[in-house]
């Protein structure tokens, strides 16, 4: 009797104790004993069963996703940790915050990530640590419960899902798991305010995505994996809508240009899954990567200098403050070597670039002019330049979540010119907005214009570029009169792009805003001397001084020369200045304090047809300005009807005709029978000659060249056949007779 009283109370005791360490789980979050559960998204097969194919795939891009996420630092999980609650709440943060641009819950999913990857990577010293995992438990189970919100969907729908993603994949990885009572509420949850890709474009549709691959991946959903590979690869395709243009261009919230901004996020995304889906059967198709690839190595690394973006390209973030570093590009350029291997000598040399190991020398000379999305880009060894129009075809640089505040102007012909890649490295706080580089405006310091928020477009039928590779021209015909942001101004813009040089004209400038108008040139930072010559006479400029509506020969800064054919109203002004991003931004606060170069030519108060001509010729030393040959580049016409030079050195005749006209270019006349650009080079009696369309609207030109006796006349049929290029460029040969 006394040994089965011992035997049954061991047992009792044995129990007890098996029933205490059962429940002195580590999370303190007690969930209900549950009986067994088929096997089902939300309850997937447990390692030691066979799995599908489907569920391996899973599993080894979850794997990838947990190892390229895993990211932490000891001291700031320390740090994290000390603020942590026993509620799982970090004391520090106002979870009740729905903040539009910057969202303070965000923080939360931050640490969280830190505090995961430091619980499952070997090197720290939280590996493993089973208090560690009771507070990432709790933390977890507080957001879940805590739900917190943002006003702006972009927080609710890509933000928290991709942070929650990445979190949860790096814990799969850990010693104890999350519990699948505690994923499946978290994947409840995302599913309730995740979104669906199908609804978005561009960058949108890839970050959505990316979280429902994370979700189906994380919970073996297969409808939702298929579904989110299909979206979130879908923008690698040409389109009509937002995303990747036929030129290569990039467009996003209507036909906006952004290049810069959201086309990096697209890509940043669309690579990023690569690497995780690739070798599986949910990876990217021969099309898709040939669309991807074009873009990057013809459009979007050609708009950066150094490791920096052109400012015209991206966008509404031009305000915040480092837009313009593509130095993180370098990532995408590596998996790109993955993904394109028969381009990974062009991502070596990319990646070069962006980090300042190699040079430009390199780089052919090459002129592009994107049809679709308004924009002129050339590039060599010796420097980039961009012109950044908009016509009633596409969209300006949008205002929108309080960003952007003074950038109005951004659109209507800014010029990016660059040979370090620096000149403009967050000079925006301490920028004059109506002196952007190339762009004519009026003082408007009274009165910021508006233009609304998002896809508002601009108001011209005539804009355009022509180039046969590495040189060519661009126009845009600038005509704002619209009531609401009081503008009221109007001037026929041009470039000519010969290779080492750019000439600029302006004509028919008039405007009946009460503000000065005046035309930037240049609005960089500071760097060295700036020299002018006025009269043939040489001054240099120290900081604090300013040149003001004086007829100058030439002005020279940081290997840049700007010469004036033409007498007119030239300032320049060399200052320190500081500023505060909150100006342009209401999100930011930073202030920026630096020496600047602005130069600008002015053209009066309500000028009523006023004009400008300037030669950009970058890569010159202040010592070869006097010498430089101005002279074989004429101004043959600038006038509101026509806009036309020749470079005697290049055999190069270029015009705008604004209207069906004639103009004569030496001993020879053109005309044509409709507006457009042209472009003849040669001598002799044979002309190699290329033609476009601005308006993207004529079906047919005829051009005429008559010289002496002789005369041949051409008409270019196939401009109503273009489709998805109206606006490109058209080669013909005329041979005079």
């Amino acid at each position: 009797m006394f040994m089965k009283k011992t035997v049954f109370l061991y047992s009792l005791l044995t129990c007890c104790v098996c029933l205490f360490l059962s429940c002195s789980d580590s999370n303190p979050i007690s969930e209900p004993d549950e009986p067994a559960k088929p096997v089902t998204p939300e309850n997937p097969k447990d390692d030691t069963e066979e799995k599908s194919e489907f569920q391996k795939n899973c599993d080894q891009i979850v794997q990838r996703v947990a190892d390229a996420n895993r990211s932490y630092k000891d001291s700031d999980v320390a740090t994290a940790l000390s603020k942590l609650t026993a509620s799982g709440a970090f004391s520090d943060i106002d979870y009740s915050d729905q903040g539009y641009t910057t969202w303070t819950p965000q923080a939360h999913l931050d640490r969280l990530l830190q505090m995961a990857s430091a619980y499952t990577a070997t090197g720290s010293s939280y590996y493993q640590k089973s208090e560690l995992y009771t507070q990432i438990i709790n933390a977890l189970t507080y957001w879940n419960q805590r739900k917190p919100k943002s006003d702006n969907w972009w927080h609710n729908q890509i933000a928290y899902p991709r942070s929650m993603g990445y979190i949860l994949s790096v814990m799969r990885a850990g010693k104890e798991k999350v519990s699948a009572t505690l994923e499946s509420k978290i994947f409840s949850h995302l599913r309730s305010v995740g979104g669906d890709p199908a609804s978005q474009t561009g960058a949108n549709k890839a970050d959505v995505g990316m979280c429902w691959l994370f979700r189906g991946c994380l919970s073996y959903n297969e409808s939702e994996v298929k579904k989110a590979v299909s979206e979130l690869f879908a923008p690698l395709a040409y389109t009509t809508g937002e995303g990747i243009q036929y030129d290569d261009s990039y467009f996003q919230h209507g036909t906006q240009l952004y290049i810069g901004g959201y086309a990096p996020e697209l890509v940043k995304r669309v690579t990023e899954v690569a690497t995780y889906t690739q070798g599986t059967t949910h990876g990217m198709s021969a099309d898709q990567v040939n669309v991807l690839s074009s873009f990057l190595r013809n459009t979007f690394f050609n708009c950066v200098r150094g490791n920096q973006l052109f400012f015209n390209v991206v966008g509404r973030s031009v305000s915040r403050r480092n837009a313009l570093s593509a130095a993180g590009m370098a990532t995408v350029a590596e998996r790109m070597k993955t993904i394109d291997p028969a381009h990974t000598a062009d991502y070596s040399d990319i990646i070069g670039k962006l980090k300042g190991t190699s040079t430009y020398d390199n780089v052919p000379s090459a002129l592009t002019h994107y049809y679709v999305g308004d924009f002129t880009l050339y590039r060599s060894k010796d420097y980039s330049f961009g012109v950044r129009m908009v016509s009633n075809r596409t969209c300006r640089c949008e205002q929108g979540n309080d960003e952007n505040i003074k950038g109005y102007f951004l659109a209507d012909g800014s010029t990016a010119i660059t040979c370090s890649g620096n000149e403009y490295k967050n000079i925006f706080p301490l920028w004059d907005w109506y002196k952007i580089p190339g762009v004519t405006a009026p003082d408007m310091n009274s009165h910021t214009p508006v233009w609304g928020t998002w896809g508002v477009r601009g108001y011209s039928d005539f804009v355009g570029g022509l180039t046969n590779g590495t040189v060519g021209l661009s126009v845009y015909k600038m005509d704002d009169w619209d009531a609401k942001s009081g503008v009221n101004t109007t001037a026929h813009k041009s470039w000519f792009f010969f290779g080492d040089a750019i000439l600029c004209l302006g004509s028919g400038i008039h405007s009946t805003n009460s503000g000065k108008v005046n035309t930037g040139v240049e609005q960089s930072i500071l760097n060295g001397t700036i020299t002018y010559s006025q009269s043939g006479n040489t001054s240099t400029v120290a900081v604090g001084a300013k040149v003001d509506d004086a007829s100058l020969d030439w002005v020279w800064h940081n290997n840049i020369g700007y010469f004036f054919p033409e007498q007119q109203q030239v300032s320049l002004l060399a200052a320190q200045k500081s500023g505060s991003w909150k100006d342009i931004n209401l999100s930011q606060s930073a202030t920026e304090t630096m020496e600047t170069f602005t130069l600008w030519l002015s053209h009066g108060v309500q000028p009523g047809s006023a004009s400008y001509s300037y030669l950009v010729v970058p890569n010159i030393s202040s010592g070869s300005m006097a010498s430089y040959n101005v002279k074989q580049i004429e101004v043959v016409a600038n006038t509101p009807q026509v806009q036309a030079v020749r470079n005697s050195s290049l055999q190069l005749a270029q015009v705008v005709f604004y209207e069906k006209g004639e103009v004569k270019i030496g001993d020879m006349t053109v005309s044509v029978d409709n507006r457009c650009l042209l472009m003849l080079k040669g001598s002799g009696d044979t002309l190699e000659a290329w033609v476009s369309d601005p308006s993207q609207q004529l079906k047919q030109v005829t051009v005429t060249v008559t010289r002496g006796s002789k005369s041949a006349t051409y008409t270019e049929q196939s401009l109503g056949n273009d489709g998805y290029h109206k606006g490109k460029s058209h080669a013909f040969t005329l041979t005079l007779k």
